[in-house]
C-alpha cells in the first residue's frame, strides 16, 4: 500500500504496490509474487488496455479465466499471494493485477521470452551472440551490462567492475571494445554440462539485446554471425545483406513466428516463397550474400535469416517506415510533428533524442548536449520542455529545398516516435495569386484503427480538451491518479481546494462534481485514469490520444484513406476481419470471406484480403460525398492498431466558379 505525501487529503488510497516480475521461456511454467497477505476475495487479471480474469478465488473456491483454464494455480499464505502458471503462451507477457475485495493490492510483470538455440560441446568454447544499438563513444565506466541463465547470475559490469555468479568466474567474459561495436556477445570457455539453459542479457537501463534470449544446448557447436539492417519505406527497395560466403545451396527465409521461406537458391537456380514471389532476387559473391527486396510490403518488417547447405549463417533486420508527408516552401519556418509517450518528469540531461532524414544525422541530443549533421546548426530544434508533454517535434528555419527527404526520430532506447517517418516536401513558389471562391469545407476525422469506444474509454486528439465524466458522487477528498509503471498524481482537490501533479499544471479543474476537465492533453497522457474519493476507488477511465494527419478531396472524387499494420503473410481469406465504422454504424465489413456494407457505401467503399496479406488495410471511398463527413474507426483482428494511427480527411465542395483541384503535395497537409 502506499500514502499520497500530500497535506490535501489524509485518507489512504489503496494502490499498487510493486512486486518483482518473473521471466520464463514460451510454453513453460511461471510464479508470480504479490508480497501483500490478503484474507478476503483475492482476484488477479491480466491487464493489457482491458482487464482479462485470470483467476478468483473465496475461500478456496476458484474461477478460472477462459484464457487460463487449467494452467493457473493461486496459493494464499500469511506473507503473500502466489500465482502459478504453467504451458505460458507468448501473448501471457505483460502486467499482472492482484486485488482484495476488489482493492488493488499489488502489480507485477511476465517477460514471455521466445530462445533462439545455440549448441556446443562439452569441454569446447562457445560465444552466444548477443547484439544491441549502443553508443559507439561510451566509456568502459558507463558500460552497463548483464547476463542471467535461467534467472541467476552469469556476470555483470558495473562501473568499470565485472562481477560474477557462481562458478563462471575465469570462464566466461564480454568485450566492453566490442560493446561499443553493438557487439555484446557472451563467450564461455570450457563449456560444462552444467552451461546448459537459457541465457538473456541487458543493458544500460534493463534494456533488452538481440536476440532476446538464447537457449544453450551443450551437444555440437553452430554459431551465427549477425549483419546490419536495412531501413525502408513502404513500396520502395531495399537490401539485405550478409557477409558470409556460401558455395552451397543458399536460403533465405523471414523470421516472425514460424519461418517463411522468402528465397532459395543452388547454383544459379531460385525457388521463390509464396509471399515474395516477383519481388525478390538473390546475389551471391566471394565476399557475402545480397538479397534485393522490391515492393516492399509494410509487414516485410521483421528478421531475415541466411542459411548455406541449412547451417545458420547470419541475420539481418529490415525496418519499413509508412511516412506521413508534410507541406513547405522554401524559406518558410516547419515543424515536422513527431509524438512520443516521455516520462513527465525526466531531466534535460537523462534525454536521448535522434532525428535522421535518409539515414543521415539531423540532430541528436544526449546528456545535455546537442549535435548537428551539416548545415542544420542553427536551423533545426526541439523543445526539452514540450518533449517532457510527449511533444518531440523537430522545428526546421529558413528551409532549403535540400531538407526534403524522410525523416524519422528515435528516443531513449532507440524507441521509435509516432508518426514513425515523415516525408517533407519543399516546394520553390514563383508566383503566387488568391482568388476568392465560395469554399465550402467538411472535415472527416478517421481515427485508424482504434478499438469501439466504450463508457470508459475516451479518445482525443492531442492538443485538445478531454472530459472524464465520474458520475459517483463524492463529499469529501477526490483524487485522480494516472496508472502506469507507477501511479502519478493527476489531481487532488477538497473543497474548492486543489494541489496538481507535477506532470499536469494548469491543465486540470474538476466539473460536474469528480468529473475531470484537461486542457489541453499532452500526446503523453495516455493511460488508465483513476478517481478516488476518501481513498476508494469510484471511477476508471483509458485515456486514448492520436494525432491525426489530414488529408483533402473533393466531392465527387475517389480517395483512399491509408492504414498499415503487421499482417499475418500467410492468412487464408477466411481468417481475414477487417471492420470500418463511421460514428459507430458500419462502412464496411469483411468477415469469413465475406463483404458486408453500411447504408450508402455498397458499390463506393472497398477493401481487398490481398493487400490485407501486404499488410495494408486501407479504404477506398469513390465518389465522395459531403455525408461521408464523420469520424471513421478500422479495426482488424484483436484490434491491433496500425499507422498512421489517425487521419483528418478534408472534404472541398467546389460552387459553379469554383474548379475544385489539389496538388499531390496539396492532397496531404498539416
Amino acid at each position: 500500500m502506499w500514502l499520497l505525501g500530500r497535506a490535501l487529503c489524509t485518507g489512504v488510497i489503496l494502490g499498487a504496490s510493486s512486486s518483482s516480475g518473473a521471466v520464463v521461456t514460451v510454453h513453460g511454467a511461471a510464479r508470480l509474487t504479490c508480497n501483500e497477505p490478503c484474507s478476503g476475495e483475492v482476484k488477479c487479471v491480466y491487464a493489457k488496455r482491458s482487464e482479462i480474469l485470470v483467476t478468483r478465488c473465496k475461500q478456496g473456491a476458484c474461477l478460472h479465466g477462459d484464457a487460463f483454464k487449467d494452467r493457473t494455480e493461486l496459493k494464499v499464505s500469511g506473507d503473500g499471494l502466489y500465482l502459478h502458471l504453467n504451458k505460458v503462451e507468448y501473448n501471457d507477457d505483460g502486467m499482472y493485477i492482484f486485488y482484495c475485495d476488489e482493492y488493488e493490492l499489488c502489480r507485477t510483470t511476465l517477460d514471455v521470452l521466445d530462445p533462439v538455440s545455440v549448441n556446443t560441446t562439452v569441454g569446447e568454447d562457445v560465444t552466444i551472440p548477443f547484439y544491441a544499438h549502443t553508443s559507439k563513444t561510451i566509456s568502459d565506466q558507463d558500460i552497463v551490462y548483464r547476463c542471467e541463465k535461467d534467472g541467476e547470475l552469469v556476470v555483470e559490469l558495473q562501473r568499470g567492475k565485472m562481477s560474477y555468479g557462481p562458478g563462471y568466474k575465469g570462464r566466461v567474459s564480454m568485450s566492453t571494445n566490442n560493446y561499443r561495436k553493438g557487439d555484446v556477445s557472451l563467450s564461455i570457455t570450457s563449456v560444462l554440462q552444467s552451461d546448459s539453459g537459457t541465457y538473456h542479457c541487458t543493458h544500460r537501463h534493463e534494456e533488452r539485446v538481440h536476440p532476446e534470449a538464447v537457449t544453450l544446448s551443450v551437444t555440437v557447436i553452430l554459431g551465427a554471425s549477425s549483419s546490419s539492417g536495412a531501413v525502408v519505406t513502404v513500396h520502395g527497395a531495399a537490401r539485405l545483406t550478409c557477409n558470409e560466403p556460401c558455395s552451397g545451396e543458399v536460403k533465405c527465409v523471414y523470421a516472425k513466428g514460424s519461418e517463411i521461406l522468402v528465397t532459395r537458391c543452388k547454383q544459379g537456380a531460385c525457388l521463390h516463397g509464396d509471399a515474395f514471389k516477383d519481388r525478390t532476387e538473390l546475389k551471391v559473391s566471394g565476399d557475402g550474400l545480397y538479397l534485393h527486396l522490391n515492393k516492399v510490403e509494410y509487414n516485410d518488417d521483421g528478421m531475415y535469416i541466411f542459411y548455406c547447405d541449412e547451417y545458420e549463417l547470419c541475420r539481418t533486420t529490415l525496418d519499413v517506415l509508412a511516412p506521413v508527408p508534410v507541406n513547405t516552401t522554401v524559406g518558410e519556418d516547419v515543424t515536422i510533428p513527431f509524438y512520443a509517450h516521455t516520462s513527465k518528469t525526466i531531466s534535460d540531461q537523462d534525454i536521448v533524442y535522434r532525428c535522421e532524414k535518409d539515414g543521415e544525422l539531423v540532430v541528436e541530443l544526449q546528456r545535455g548536449k546537442m549535435s548537428y549533421g551539416p548545415g542544420y546548426k542553427g536551423r533545426v530544434s526541439m523543445s526539452t520542455n514540450n518533449y517532457r508533454k510527449g511533444d518531440v517535434s523537430l522545428s526546421i528555419t529558413s528551409v532549403l529545398q535540400s531538407d526534403r527527404g524522410t525523416y524519422h526520430c528515435t528516443h531513449r532506447h532507440e524507441e521509435r516516435v509516432h508518426p514513425e517517418a515523415i516525408t517533407l516536401s519543399v516546394t520553390a513558389i514563383m508566383y503566387i495569386q488568391i482568388d476568392t471562391h465560395l469554399v465550402t469545407m467538411i472535415f472527416i476525422t478517421m481515427f485508424l484503427p482504434v478499438s469501439r469506444l466504450s463508457n470508459n474509454h475516451v479518445l482525443v486528439t492531442v492538443n485538445d480538451p478531454a472530459l472524464l465524466t465520474c458520475n459517483q458522487p463524492c463529499s469529501g477528498c477526490i483524487t485522480w491518479m494516472l496508472a502506469k509503471q507507477k501511479h502519478i498524481l493527476v489531481s487532488e482537490c477538497k473543497g474548492a481546494t486543489c494541489d496538481e501533479g507535477h506532470g499536469f499544471m494548469n491543465r486540470t479543474k474538476l466539473v460536474q462534481g469528480a468529473s475531470l476537465h484537461l486542457d489541453p492533453v499532452m500526446y503523453n497522457d495516455k493511460g488508465w485514469y483513476i478517481c478516488y474519493c476518501d481513498g476508494l476507488e469510484i471511477c476508471k477511465f483509458h485515456l486514448e490520444v492520436v494525432f491525426p494527419n489530414q488529408k483533402r478531396v473533393c466531392v465527387g472524387e475517389s480517395v483512399t484513406i491509408p492504414c498499415y499494420a503487421n499482417t499475418d503473410k500467410l492468412i487464408t481469406d477466411a481468417d481475414i476481419y477487417i471492420q470500418w465504422e463511421k460514428d459507430d454504424k458500419l462502412v464496411v465489413m469483411l468477415q469469413q470471406g465475406k463483404m458486408s456494407y453500411g447504408p450508402g457505401f455498397e458499390g463506393r467503399g472497398f477493401i481487398t484480403a490481398s493487400q490485407y496479406k501486404n499488410g495494408d488495410l486501407s479504404l477506398t471511398i469513390s465518389k465522395v460525398q459531403q455525408s461521408d463527413g464523420g469520424i471513421y474507426l478500422c479495426r482488424h483482428r484483436h484490434e491491433e492498431q496500425g499507422e498512421p494511427e489517425a487521419v483528418t480527411l478534408s472534404i472541398r465542395a467546389q460552387s459553379f466558379r469554383d474548379s475544385c483541384h489539389f496538388s499531390e503535395a496539396d492532397k496531404w497537409h498539416r
